[in-house]
């Protein structure tokens, strides 16, 4: 099936926002006077890709979550997080042959601002945040309102791909909605996890240069 849409996760995809997403998560924790134990960093960044408000209530139990959220996406507001190497020259190209879209877990206003920042809102004819889908990713009904979307303007499922970092968010969601996947390994998950999770070798890329030519293939 020719491919005509291309569903983007966002953090660890587009925007390298690990590093100074865990940075900015710890300095919330700190202001909420919760624990940051040697050690707390390393740990988050295993379950990086998880939706924040999980990702606090595993770290910080007895955090007032919604209060921690707000903070953290006031702070994270404030200044554009880098677009990983190669990526803002790809967006271009792809956007010109097919739909894009973007189904993330972050909130709405962060992916929002990050977008602007960037100027890529022009880019992306969906943007889903967390707070537009009923689930967060991987469960399949996190995906149902962006594909109603999708079919809404002619493309069906068949005609779909997911790009994203994760094993566990965007992989998984690609399997269980059966839409071609294709794994980027500059985020969270690496090369032998895409693999070992059963991600065809040449669905996998270590450059954004590389994407372009791998969708191609794809269609």
């Amino acid at each position: 099936m020719k491919k005509k849409g291309i569903i983007f996760d966002f953090d660890g995809t587009i925007i390298d926002s690990t590093h100074e997403g865990v940075e900015l998560c710890c300095k919330v924790a700190a202001i909420h006077k919760l624990p940051v134990p040697d050690g707390m960093k390393e740990y988050i960044r295993t379950l990086w890709g998880k939706p924040a408000h999980e990702l606090i209530k595993i770290c910080w139990p007895t955090a007032h979550v919604e209060e921690f959220l707000k903070d953290w996406q006031e702070l994270d507001s404030q200044h554009p997080i880098s677009i990983f190497p190669g990526v803002k020259k790809v967006l271009p190209i792809l956007a010109q042959k097919y739909t894009l879209s973007i189904l993330t877990s972050r909130g709405k206003k962060a992916a929002h601002t990050q977008l602007a920042f960037h100027d890529l809102h022009p880019l992306f004819s969906y943007v889903y945040a967390l707070e537009d889908c009923p689930v967060p990713k991987p469960d399949p009904k996190s995906i149902f309102p962006l594909l109603q979307k999708y079919e809404e303007s002619g493309i069906g499922k068949d005609a779909l791909l997911i790009v994203g970092d994760s094993v566990y968010a965007d992989m998984a969601l690609a399997r269980a909605v059966d839409i071609d996947f294709i794994g980027v390994t500059w985020g969270h998950s690496s090369r032998e996890d895409f693999e070992t999770a059963g991600v065809r070798k040449e669905r996998i890329t270590d450059s954004a240069d590389e994407l372009v030519g791998i969708i191609r293939m794809c269609t």
